[in-house]
């Protein structure tokens, strides 16, 4: 992590020990034949606080998700870990299956589905909503064996929303930071929600709560307003509830820019022709759209609008592919079953209507790939199709921008990238016409344009890289543990 922002963090914190939670760990054991291995996770929380937590030496708790993760920890479930950058204690919680099943049901059939706007109906069972809040119940308790009264805690995330007020049980002077991280849904929808007042409730145990865009931040807000008696203040951003003060703030993550531009640039030419053989495309005729495999990422409809754009101008057949891959997800899910099959079918079906046995105009992996493979695909990529129905943020785009050097980015404006990618060219993303005719603007634009759009893009993504992220926030909390004296 760059060393100004490790400094700066660690100057407004004034000594205090941060503690960090999380539903996924940061690193997780594995079995390789008799060894025991250990391997990083991926994703933004984990590519910004880990060196952060790294230098400061603090601690992170989050849920052992490893099949090894058992054989690898002490008494008191905790693991070192230590890096030539530094080390910190990563404990890990294990929820008995039954309960762990409840909560991810609560988390991925519920909260999900309520908080994205893709009409997915969400299932409100009362036995998974108990396991939700009891999972959060043994996290808080797990935080509370590590931080101390003075200790600042930052906790991520929809699934472990209600930490703060069970933590704030067992350590009332321990100040709570939490992050938002998904959409939060307008107020008529969240009131759908049959335990509303419980989950706004505990989300005001928290000093301070941070979400990805204003707008968001504005929902929630309106939220609280709509369902309790509470003080909301919309021009400091604030909520006093039952004698406590609940600062609300925005700050969108992001990637590391500089550590992705050095990846790509340390990959030879063998090795970056290599991935591109294994993957049957070639530099320039390809646009690569890499997502989980979820239903709120229009990948479907992606696929959809290729055959849209083939039947409109013939003349990209046999010169142009998308590489589609979407890692699995959630697969004891039907919602996600079912979008997997749907989206495989679509590549079938286009495929069918225009390949010509050579040549196909859809690749659809429905796997997990390398990230070093994924950032060489960035980089030789025509451009990127990054089509969510809704998404809070989207770092997919952002790590596009980090790897390309000439490529466009065609970018659905219902993600919150959206409102600050300028270069992209935003889409519609249920509209297929819409998503075609950006794909061809994408085919056709000049290298002049292009490499305009993409430096606007790339200066954003440089100046505002998830360390910035990190440290932003971090100075929203320090303003807390000013008030709080």
């Amino acid at each position: 992590m760059k060393k100004e922002f490790i400094d700066a963090i660690a100057s407004k914190l004034s000594g205090r020990s941060l503690v960090v939670a999380s539903a996924r760990e940061p690193y997780a054991h594995s079995y390789e034949g008799d060894e025991i291995v250990l391997k990083k996770n991926s994703g933004g929380v984990v590519t910004a606080l880990d060196p952060l937590m790294k230098a400061l030496k603090g601690s992170w708790v989050a849920f052992g998700s490893g099949e090894a993760d058992r054989e690898a920890v002490n008494a008191k479930n905790e693991f070192k870990v230590e890096t030539r950058e530094g080390g910190y204690t990563l404990k890990r919680v294990f929820l008995e299956k039954g309960l762990e099943d409840g909560f991810l049901n609560a988390c991925n059939g519920a909260i999900w589905p309520l908080s994205h706007m893709v009409f997915i109906r969400p299932a409100f069972v009362d036995e998974e909503w108990e396991a939700y809040k009891q999972a959060n119940r043994q996290m808080a308790s797990a935080i509370a064996e590590v931080c101390g009264d003075d200790d600042v805690v930052w906790i991520n995330d929809y699934q472990l929303a209600l930490v703060a007020g069970f933590l704030k049980k067992l350590k009332p002077k321990v100040t709570t930071a939490f992050f938002w991280h998904i959409p939060w849904p307008s107020a008529s929808a969240f009131k759908v929600f049959p335990w509303a007042d419980e989950f706004l409730e505990s989300l005001l145990a928290y000093d301070i709560i941070g979400f990805h865009t204003q707008y968001y931040a504005a929902n929630f807000l309106n939220s609280v307003d709509s369902s309790l008696e509470s003080k909301v203040d919309r021009a400091s951003f604030s909520i006093q509830y039952q004698g406590s003060i609940t600062e609300v703030t925005s700050s969108p993550i992001s990637v590391d820019y500089d550590g992705i531009r050095e990846k790509v640039k340390g990959m030879s030419a063998e090795e970056a022709n290599a991935v591109l053989k294994k993957y049957g495309v070639k530099k320039g005729a390809f646009a690569i759209g890499v997502d989980r495999m979820d239903y709120t990422k229009g990948i479907r409809e992606k696929i959809l609008a290729v055959d849209f754009l083939l039947k409109k101008n013939g003349e990209y057949k046999g010169k142009f592919t998308l590489l589609q891959i979407a890692s699995p997800t959630r697969l004891h899910i039907q919602e996600y079953q079912q979008a997997a099959k749907e989206a495989a079918e679509a590549a079938e079906d286009v495929n069918w209507e225009h390949s010509d046995g050579k040549w196909k105009p859809v690749v659809f992996l429905n796997e997990f790939a390398d990230y070093e493979e994924i950032l060489a695909l960035y980089s030789a990529a025509s451009f990127c199709m990054v089509n969510s129905l809704h998404d809070g943020m989207n770092l997919v785009c952002k790590e596009y921008v980090s790897a390309s050097e000439d490529g466009a980015l065609v970018l659905s404006k219902f993600t919150g990238a959206a409102l600050e990618l300028n270069g992209s060219l935003l889409v519609n993303p249920y509209s297929l016409s819409d998503i075609a005719s950006a794909m061809e603007s994408a085919l056709k634009m000049d290298r002049n344009e292009r490499n305009a759009r993409m430096e606007k893009m790339r200066e954003e993504v440089r100046t505002n890289d998830v360390f910035h992220w990190a440290s932003k926030f971090v100075s929203e909390i320090e303003k807390v543990l000013r008030r709080k004296g």
